[in-house]
């Protein structure tokens, strides 16, 4: 029996991927979910940015294991870099590579969306980093 996960550290995020397991092992076929927390950037990759409120996650899936990359027992990371829009939603995703796991994960953080970072109260778009493990272990029967 093999444990398949997809771990994902979404860097300047606080809290981890929507739904996920808090770190635990996550049940055959599920993927596990961890979150490493850093600061916005502003668009124009400026850090700390004065009287910013960060962007938060609403809705922030992993994406599912690639079907062919489970069946040949590939393993992979994937790092991608986006920007969180004033309207919360996903721009500009780009991948570190541009194998079968890059193709799904930028899939699917296009799909992602977050209450956006606020400067005095006004909407502002971020950048942000993610970066995924694809693991394939045995379990132990």
């Amino acid at each position: 029996m093999l444990r398949m996960g997809v771990a994902c550290l979404l860097v300047g995020l606080s809290t981890a991927c929507a739904g996920g397991t808090g770190g635990r092992p996550s049940a055959v076929g599920e993927p596990a979910r961890v979150a490493l927390a850093s600061t916005d950037r502003g668009v124009d990759g400026a850090t700390g940015m004065a009287n910013v409120e960060p962007a938060t996650p609403i809705n922030t899936p992993s994406p599912d294991y690639p079907s062919w990359e489970r069946q040949q027992a590939s393993e992979g990371d994937v790092v991608v870099h986006f920007t969180i829009l004033p309207t919360g939603e996903v721009d500009d995703v780009t991948a570190s590579d541009s194998t079968a796991f890059a193709s799904h994960v930028v899939s699917t953080v296009e799909r992602w969306t977050f209450r956006p970072a606020t400067k005095n109260g006004v909407p502002v778009a971020t950048r942000r980093s993610a970066h995924f493990k694809f693991r394939l272990a045995t379990a132990a029967l």
